[in-house]
């Protein structure tokens, strides 16, 4: 496999607490992720976690960035993810738009069907609340999402926290968290 670049550690914070999280995960074979960037963590879960025979990364970004990213040229963002993804290429659906446009139209196909969601895309509390919602309608009934960022930046309308302590709040029943931290990890319980 090719040697994979990265400008950006952002998914290099505790993998071995995400492995603990995701332990009855492994081997599953239907991943989501919203916010690919240059692909580190598409490639950690398709080496890690979604490995099961015929598995499949759906990977949404926009490849434009947000507010957060000033001054990071995207076009060399996006082709660091193809270069870094390529070894995965038959494993990975590339789906390039907002997360918004691309989850509703999985929604229509795909419900209930994904074993793992991880969402590290927008950081606006409409986006981030928008993408749990429609995560939650894509996830299947005991699979896991991951939301991430929950301790980001200012606690304000430009922070997922607002977002994500409304999903928690409003899903109550149909979740349990698993973990809280700089990582919220809930499974769908029904």
């Amino acid at each position: 496999m090719p040697k994979k670049e990265y400008t950006r550690k952002w998914f290099d914070a505790d993998k071995s607490g995400l492995v603990n999280v995701l332990s009855e995960y492994k081997g599953s074979t239907k991943y989501l992720e919203i916010g690919s960037f240059e692909g580190r963590s598409t490639c950690w879960f398709l080496a890690n976690i979604i490995t099961g025979p015929g598995s499949k990364a759906y990977c949404i970004d926009t490849w434009q960035g947000g507010f957060e990213h000033a001054g990071i040229d995207f076009d060399d963002v996006e082709d660091r993810f193809d270069k870094n993804t390529a070894g995965y290429r038959e494993k990975i659906v590339k789906l390039k738009g907002t997360s918004f446009e691309q989850l509703a139209s999985l929604v229509r196909g795909h419900r209930n069907s994904f074993d793992v969601v991880y969402v590290d895309g927008s950081h606006t509390s409409w986006d981030v609340l928008s993408d749990c919602v429609l995560s939650f309608n894509l996830c299947k009934v005991g699979g896991i999402i991951g939301l991430d960022d929950y301790l980001w930046g200012e606690q304000n309308l430009n922070a997922p926290k607002p977002a994500i302590d409304s999903f928690l709040y409003i899903y109550d029943n149909f979740l349990q968290v698993i973990k809280k931290d700089y990582q919220v990890w809930v499974k769908r319980i029904s």
